[in-house]
């Protein structure tokens, strides 16, 4: 679990914010278990989910960059997680996938051309002897907003995005997964953006841009 632990560019939890973070979430935790389940609340709501947000420069996507900000998009959040994770001794890494989000709709879904959110990321966490998937993107206050089951995660079962929002229509569809990472791969990422995302061939260098998922 070497690679799942140490410290990398984008993992920074040496940062000061990172650290902050991290101690106050896990204040009297004495169990992993406890400690990630603090750690991703933490990120859920402790950090405001917007995609109307910068991440085309990789010192954007810094775990220490959104602890500071307090706010950020779905592979800026999952990356401040697992950082604070392997601050807290936890193996961790990043995942990717591609989903369909069927409830997507005016100027977002226009500049993503459709509803697929390409490379939405999420945290997975090595706990009790088993990876788990923990995605803290959206806050309690989106989740209501958008009429969506709230994403919860007690360290055992994997936390994803829900397949149905709270009246039955279909919501989150994960249609490709595209692997874990001990680091975040910043090329790959945009990369496939640039591939999918043609308007932001041309708007990738703007400010606020939509990020994605």
């Amino acid at each position: 679990m070497e690679a799942q632990l140490r410290e990398t560019w984008f993992f920074d939890f040496s940062s000061p914010a990172v650290r902050a973070m991290a101690e106050g979430a896990m204040a009297g935790c004495d169990a992993d278990r406890q400690r990630a389940i603090r750690l991703f609340y933490a990120v859920r709501d402790g950090v405001r989910y917007t995609p109307w947000v910068e991440a085309y420069r990789p010192e954007l996507n810094r775990a220490g960059h959104t602890a500071g900000t307090r706010e950020g998009y779905c592979v800026q959040k999952a990356a401040l997680l697992v950082a604070m994770a392997r601050y807290a001794g936890i193996p961790s890494r990043l995942g990717l996938a591609d989903i369909i989000n069927h409830r997507l709709d005016g100027r977002l879904a226009e500049v993503l051309s459709g509803r697929q959110i390409i490379c939405h990321g999420f945290a997975e966490l090595y706990l009790e002897g088993s990876w788990v998937k923990a995605t803290p993107a959206f806050d309690i206050e989106v989740s209501r907003r958008q009429g969506i089951p709230v994403v919860d995660f007690d360290g055992r079962t994997d936390a994803i995005l829900p397949a149905r929002d709270l009246a039955g229509r279909d919501f989150a569809q994960y249609v490709k997964y595209h692997g874990s990472f001990d680091d975040v791969p910043f090329d790959f990422i945009m990369d496939q953006w640039h591939r999918h995302y043609p308007v932001l061939r041309d708007l990738i260098d703007g400010p606020g841009v939509p990020a994605g998922g």
